[in-house]
């Protein structure tokens, strides 16, 4: 029994650990942002080797972003742990995107 509490303890209490980092952000709704997580994504981006463009919208930490590389136009979307996830199949070109 100690066994298998101390394991799920295991479990969780990193993960505690990771969301009370970002607590402190959170407050509102679920699509509620504040200037310091759209500028902790626009830099985690930056790191993977985009160059932000626009901030299209923020869900329960996630922050969706339009940036460019190489002349081209990418989806990303930036997880609260700060990895960076970048839309599959090709980018779109600039003269795709609208206004």
């Amino acid at each position: 029994m100690r066994a298998m509490l101390a394991s799920l303890l295991a479990i969780i209490v990193p993960g505690l650990s990771a969301a009370a980092s970002y607590a402190p952000d959170f407050k509102g709704t679920v699509d509620a942002s504040t200037p310091r997580i759209i500028a902790r994504a626009r830099h985690d981006a930056e790191n993977a080797g985009y160059r932000p463009t626009a901030v299209e919208f923020v869900q329960d930490g996630n922050v969706f972003l339009t940036a460019t590389r190489d002349n081209q136009v990418y989806e990303i979307t930036v997880s609260p742990c700060g990895k960076a996830f970048v839309s599959t199949g090709l980018p779109k070109t600039a003269s795709a995107t609208s206004g």
